[in-house]
C-alpha cells in the first residue's frame, strides 16, 4: 500500500490492510473479518511473549490458593518482572488481570477475560484512529465503511483467539488442500 488515507495513520500494516479492505464493497463481508481476526491474533503474537504469559499463568495459579489481598499480582508493576518485553498489550493485559483479580476473578479464566478486554481495546484505538481520516475523505459516506469495521469488531472470535494465544496453538488456515490418499489410483480429481 503506497499512498491513500492510511499512509500518515500509525497502526501497524495488518490493521491497515483490514481497513482499506472496508472501502471494497466485495471485501466488507467474510474478508474483512478473516483480516480482523488475523490483525488481532497478530498484534498478541508480536506484543504478547509466550515467557509473560506462562509466569502470568503460574502466578494466578498461585494466588487462586491464597487468601485475598495476599497474592503476588498486585505486586507486580510491569510485564518485566514476568519475562515480558513491556509492550502496551502485555501491560493492558497485566493491569486487566489485577482488575478482574480485585472483582473476585481467581482463576484461568480471568487471563481470557484479561486478554478479550485487552483486544476489544485495541479495537477501539484502531476505529477511534481510523473514523476521522474516513469521514475527512468521503464525508457522509464513510458511514457503511465505519459500520462494516464495527460489525466485523463486533464479530470477532476475541475469546477463541485469547484461548489460541494462551495455549500456544496457530491459527488454522482456512486455505488447508484436502488430504492425499495415498492408497488412491483416481490421479483425475485436482488438488
Amino acid at each position: 500500500m503506497r499512498d491513500g488515507i492510511y499512509k500518515s495513520l500509525p497502526i501497524p500494516r495488518w490493521w491497515k490492510r483490514a481497513l482499506h479492505s472496508c472501502e471494497r464493497e466485495a471485501e466488507r463481508g467474510e474478508t474483512l473479518h478473516r483480516l480482523v481476526e488475523r490483525a488481532i491474533e497478530t498484534d498478541a503474537r508480536k506484543e504478547i511473549t509466550p515467557r509473560f504469559l506462562k509466569q502470568l499463568m503460574r502466578v494466578i495459579s498461585l494466588d487462586e490458593s491464597l487468601l485475598p489481598g495476599l497474592g503476588q499480582l498486585q505486586n507486580i508493576r510491569d510485564s518485566r518482572e514476568l519475562g515480558g518485553m513491556n509492550m502496551p498489550l502485555e501491560n493492558g493485559v497485566l493491569a486487566k488481570a489485577r482488575i478482574l483479580y480485585n472483582r473476585g476473578h481467581r482463576d484461568q479464566d480471568m487471563l481470557v477475560e484479561a486478554l478479550s478486554e485487552c483486544f476489544f481495546q485495541r479495537e477501539e484505538s484502531i476505529y477511534s484512529q481510523a473514523q476521522p481520516l474516513y469521514l475527512k475523505k468521503y464525508g457522509k459516506g464513510a458511514g457503511a465503511f465505519l459500520s462494516a469495521f464495527r460489525d466485523a469488531q463486533k464479530n470477532a472470535p476475541v475469546r477463541t483467539i485469547a484461548n489460541r494465544i494462551i495455549k500456544g496453538e496457530r491459527r488454522p488456515n482456512s486455505k488447508m488442500r484436502r488430504p492425499i490418499d495415498v492408497d488412491s489410483d483416481d490421479l483425475s480429481k485436482p488438488l
